[in-house]
């Protein structure tokens, strides 16, 4: 699922001179709604691509350690200053610098609803330079043993 996002943004940071690289880890999976984790990691590309600026790199990748199954996506622009970060998930919160920028500051409020209704979270985090933004989701073994009601398996890895 991943894979195919980076894909959709391989052209548009192209055209801003940005480096798009696909770091995805094999046999990453989550359990959860194709749709809404596509939009999540869609919604963090876009805004690494907006926000980075001209010349950066954009690093997109799957981290699994034994409980959880991380999307990440960092690159080496302005980042957020570390007060901001948990201000700029408010609905409608934009940093001073992003107002000229088009959107209207929903995109991480959103991506964190959906990283909490897949039982997970959003982690805005210092990547030195830049910003490390990871959606952090449960491993699907450990997801199926807390519900009762079967959700649907997501391959966050490449389809080879």
């Amino acid at each position: 699922m991943l894979s195919d996002v980076v894909e959709l943004y391989d052209a548009a940071a192209e055209a801003e001179g940005i480096t798009l690289v696909s770091e995805i880890e094999e046999g990453s999976i989550a359990l959860g709604d194709r749709n809404l984790l596509t939009s999540a990691a869609a919604n963090l590309i876009d805004n690494a691509l907006k926000y980075a600026g001209g010349g950066a790199t954009v690093r997109v990748g799957v981290i699994q350690d034994r409980d959880t199954v991380s999307m990440v996506v960092r690159d080496n622009g302005p980042g957020i200053p570390p007060a901001e970060r948990s201000r700029v998930v408010d609905r409608f919160y934009r940093l001073d610098q992003s107002r000229s920028l088009p959107g209207n500051g929903l995109g991480l409020s959103i991506v964190t609803a959906i990283a909490s209704l897949h039982w997970g979270k959003l982690c805005l985090d210092d990547a030195d330079p830049g910003l490390l933004a990871r959606i952090v989701l449960p491993r699907a073994d450990a997801v199926v043993q807390q519900s009762a009601k079967p959700a649907e398996m997501v391959w966050l890895e490449a389809d080879d």
